[in-house]
């Protein structure tokens, strides 16, 4: 039996079960490998050394992705002391504890880092303008296909990787789609506004730039531009412990509700604890206002007590078919159903240390961040009434009927 055991190394694993390290190898799977660098280069950001991120789509499906950061190191790292920059394309494992080293944000809906981009790559060139020096290394099918170079002298600094994913992998009909790919940079623009995007087409001559000042307002603002807003856009930010929070929530008169949530810029599903730590607070926050122009109901307070998780579970069908058709009789669910009406809100997280609840990552599991989110946002909505009195009471009345 012992001689039938064998241990996969480097890129070998991944090329053998590639939808393990970027989901699948469908469309999605496909530009994972772009938002891998990317993510790369925001953390780059993050740590406050990068400011500018540059995607190019070329002609025969090959991407550039260019920052102004730091450069990739090229000192020795790892058991043997291969330069960090051509090992952190090779080994799975040296992704990780280069970043643990050197960064403090950490996330992703895989975090899988660079090895497995070039594992499924057919070609890959690494350009790291770093301590003064152009450095090259360069793959092909994850395979080296040369040493690590020294191109010479250069003033400027951080990374340029380009790659082209293997069709022995993905096939022959899968290519890059300039819209996925421009609707992703402009959702990093909204989360990043300290950043800087540039999406170049190679093949039409077009730059399309994404820097939105205002950040996650702007989004709100852009989704409800069409729309009646009820008040302007209520906006909140607390970081604690090195995590930070962002909340910006606006009601408009229509009945839609649109919320969406990110943690370090990957976007999580609705029982996320700081998905529930927003309703929680947002509830907790009117409670309080309610009571304080005597209007405050029982079954409001039941909603608050009873906490807002259990409806969650409800509107996601996670209950039951006849638990659920018991949720949807309670009065406390119908007011749950009427504070989020007209409601658009986005929440962007970031987390050091995130845990989740299940494999796909999109569940964020942190009391520690429900709080911080249920705190902040109760104490934004009581500020806005305070502020704006006569305003509030129409939106209560939106809310809640009275």
């Amino acid at each position: 039996m012992s001689e039938e055991t064998f241990v996969l190394k480097g890129i070998a694993p991944v090329r053998l079960r590639p939808g393990m390290y970027i989901g699948d190898t469908d469309i999605k799977g496909y530009h994972r490998l772009l938002e891998e660098i990317v993510e790369n280069s925001i953390q780059e950001a993050m740590a406050g050394y990068c400011d500018k991120i540059s995607v190019t789509l070329q002609e025969d499906d090959t991407l550039v992705i260019e920052d102004n950061g730091r450069g990739i190191p090229i000192e020795g790292f790892g058991d043997n002391g291969e330069p960090i920059l051509q090992l952190i394309f090779t080994e799975l494992r040296a992704y990780k504890q280069y970043h643990e080293e050197g960064r403090k944000i950490r996330g992703g809906l895989h975090g899988v880092g660079l090895c497995p981009v070039n594992a499924l790559s057919e070609l890959l060139i690494a350009d790291s303008y770093y301590d003064g020096n152009h450095y090259r290394v360069s793959f092909a099918h994850g395979e080296p296909t040369s040493d690590l170079e020294n191109l010479g002298a250069e003033t400027r600094h951080g990374t340029t990787i380009t790659i082209r994913p293997d069709r022995q992998i993905f096939g022959d009909d899968l290519h890059f789609s300039p819209q996925l790919i421009r609707n992703y940079l402009q959702k990093l623009a909204f989360l990043n506004p300290a950043i800087r995007f540039f999406l170049n087409n190679a093949i039409t001559g077009k730059q399309t730039v994404f820097n939105y000042r205002e950040g996650i307002i702007d989004w709100v603002q852009g989704i409800n531009r069409r729309k009646i807003a009820l008040h302007d856009p209520i906006y909140a930010s607390l970081t604690e412990n090195g995590n930070k929070a962002q909340v910006v929530f606006q009601y408009h008169t229509g009945c839609k509700h649109t919320l969406k949530s990110f943690m370090n810029t990957i976007e999580m599903i609705d029982e996320s604890d700081e998905i529930v730590g927003f309703y929680t607070g947002l509830a907790s926050g009117i409670g309080v206002y309610m009571e304080s122009i005597g209007i405050l109901s029982m079954e409001w307070k039941k909603l608050i007590g009873k906490g807002i998780s259990e409806w969650l579970s409800y509107t996601s069908l996670a209950y039951p078919a006849e638990k659920a058709k018991e949720l949807a009789k309670l009065e406390s669910t119908r007011l749950f159903e009427r504070m989020r009406r007209g409601m658009t809100v986005i929440i962007s997280v970031w987390m050091q240390s995130p845990q989740f609840g299940g494999c796909t990552r999109r569940l964020l599991r942190s009391p520690e961040m429900k709080k911080q989110v249920s705190v902040l946002v109760s104490e934004a909505f009581l500020q806005f009434c305070a502020q704006q009195p006569e305003t509030a009471r129409e939106l209560i009345r939106h809310i809640t009927g009275k």
